[in-house]
């Protein structure tokens, strides 16, 4: 069996591997990341987030399993 090998684990990475799941793949996935974590929302970098103004902190874009 085929494995989907994903690159980059951030929203775009992370929405492709649920849509593999949710349009019928079977195999095996992987999402590659840098990051030593599970995939995060990373906030954006804005002039806002830059004077405080937004929350601080990742939020994860689904609940582990």
């Amino acid at each position: 069996m085929s494995t989907a090998v994903i690159i980059g684990a951030g929203q775009a990475g992370v929405q492709c591997a649920f849509s593999l799941r949710q349009y019928g793949w079977a195999g095996p996935v992987v999402l590659l990341g840098a990051e030593g974590t599970a995939p995060y929302q990373r906030p954006p970098l804005s002039t806002a987030y830059l004077r405080g103004a937004m929350p601080a902190g990742a939020r994860r874009f689904r609940p582990s399993p």
